[in-house]
């Protein structure tokens, strides 16, 4: 949706444009929108000159999501602005990614646009580039980040516009990220539901603010873990969801767990599980449920043999932190659901 940054969102608290309809960034910032005549593009940062592993990453919801096994086509424009790289990756994920900070995200592209240094020299001076790729999806997907996934001791980078400005962030511009299927067409009236969802939803400054799927506030235990966080602790909040009065795993909640730590690449820390309900029942035993639906998925967690057992931390909060009305039984569905986040070991 919006994959040439054309519908630029109004958002709720200034009345004023905000960022692309449909985009955000995996950090706490807001994506920019930007001109070049008529045309509007964004942009994400690949390096800083003084700081190591800065980087930014764009992230939308897609229309329709991935289905695995099918085969796609991605394109995507890029343009350098005083720097080339070697490095472009696209993450197609089941899960939202969300980070405290405009670091390097410590997760693996699903696709990679890679050249050595010779074929960066070749490029430069270009104003835009098309990036092509075909790939048969490994996984289910409902989002696409796009970014340098390269540690800054694996980048090969040049200066392009003279010296270095110290403690600079250098930024590629994006533009016409498209991504096609080429076997079962998506349902448009699936896609065009999906698409006015998330233009409806203008509330865009915290993250996180909405997650693509309802308009929703920011619960105060992500507020808590925003204010204590390093900056490479990566939250994965998404859908995670159980059925009425359960706290047994289905099959699908487990796969999608997997497909949030097969994508990890780096040592991590410690990880918190935290469990929810909807409002039904009393609060003693909506806590104690919650911390059994936490438990499940902890306990799941433990049998892959990541961490250490005492590293994962497993939180119950019972009803306290909706996501959704409790008026409804979609809404109810959605506060259903635990919420996992994964601090990894600091290596800067």
């Amino acid at each position: 949706m919006n994959g040439d940054f054309e519908d630029i969102n109004i958002c709720t608290e200034h009345n004023a444009p905000c960022s692309p309809e449909a985009w955000r960034l995996t950090s706490n910032l807001i994506p920019g929108n930007y001109k070049n005549g008529d045309n509007h593009y964004s942009r994400f940062i690949v390096f800083n000159s003084s700081v190591k592993n800065i980087r930014s990453y764009l992230q939308s919801r897609l229309a329709d999501g991935l289905i695995k096994g099918n085969r796609y086509k991605l394109f995507l424009d890029i343009s350098e602005g005083e720097i080339l790289i070697n490095n472009i990756g696209i993450l197609l994920s089941d899960t939202i990614v969300l980070s405290k900070s405009n670091h390097l995200l410590e997760l693996k592209p699903s696709i990679e646009f890679e050249n050595d240094e010779n074929m960066l020299r070749s490029k430069k001076r270009r104003d835009w580039l098309r990036l092509e790729a075909e790939f048969t999806a490994g996984s289910n997907a409902k989002f696409i980040i796009i970014g340098c996934f390269l540690s800054d001791k694996d980048l090969i980078y040049e200066y392009t516009r003279g010296t270095y400005k110290p403690y600079e962030d250098y930024y590629y511009r994006i533009d016409n990220v498209r991504l096609i299927p080429m076997e079962n067409q998506h349902d448009p009236e699936t896609i065009n539901k999906t698409r006015n969802e998330i233009y409806l939803q203008n509330f865009r400054h915290p993250v996180p603010d909405d997650l693509f799927d309802s308009p929703r506030s920011e619960p105060d235990t992500l507020k808590e873990v925003y204010r204590s966080s390093p900056p490479d602790t990566i939250l994965l909040y998404n859908d995670l969801l159980f059925d009425f009065d359960s706290y047994k795993p289905s099959t699908y909640l487990i796969n999608r767990v997997d497909s949030v730590f097969n994508n990890l690449k780096s040592p991590i820390d410690t990880i918190l599980v935290i469990g929810h309900t909807d409002n039904v029942g009393s609060d003693e035993y909506n806590n104690d449920l919650s911390l059994k639906r936490a438990i499940s998925i902890g306990d799941y967690i433990r049998s892959l043999e990541i961490i250490a057992d005492n590293r994962i931390i497993n939180q119950g909060k019972g009803s306290k932190y909706p996501v959704a009305s409790n008026n409804s039984e979609v809404g109810r569905y959605k506060n259903r659901r635990v919420e996992i986040i994964i601090k990894y070991k600091v290596s800067r």
